[in-house]
């Protein structure tokens, strides 16, 4: 013998439709709730995605935004010597010496070591990026400039 199923109605759907137009004892009689004059008070009414009724949208308040923003563009945070030269002599400067110290704005970044300043002893680098000057005086002091990838 086949069951049967009893179909439990949820609550919201066990409330009635709003009847309007029915006369003004009905409570929604006249204008239906829809007020006196304007777009909403008028049947087949529509208005465009992002309308604010009439006022600046939102999407005109905003500036533009000027030029081409390339997404893969590499951002590189850059660090001068001179930040390195109080260190301890054969001190490896690497990824983690950055993110360890939070020096690092943001985990995307990439660190470039620009020549500013110098080195009183060797330091190693490993870094992703340098300036010529940079290379030069690491070089100079005895320590190693190492290209990180990626």
């Amino acid at each position: 013998m086949a069951e049967r199923y009893q179909i439990v109605k949820h609550p919201s759907n066990l409330k009635r439709r709003r009847r309007v137009g029915r006369g003004m004892s009905a409570g929604q009689g006249k204008t239906c709730g829809r007020g006196t004059k304007g777009s909403g008070s008028r049947s087949g009414k529509h208005r465009r995605p992002r309308f604010e009724g009439g006022r600046q949208p939102l999407v005109r308040q905003l500036p533009k935004q000027d030029g081409f923003r390339h997404v893969k563009r590499e951002t590189f945070q850059v660090f001068n010597l001179h930040k390195f030269a109080e260190l301890p002599e054969g001190t490896l400067i690497d990824l983690s010496y950055f993110v360890v110290n939070k020096l690092l704005t943001s985990p995307r970044n990439k660190v470039k070591i620009l020549g500013t300043g110098d080195l009183k002893h060797a330091i190693n680098f490993s870094v992703h990026s340098y300036s010529e000057s940079a290379k030069a005086k690491i070089a100079a002091s005895g320590g190693k400039a190492e290209v990180v990838a990626g």
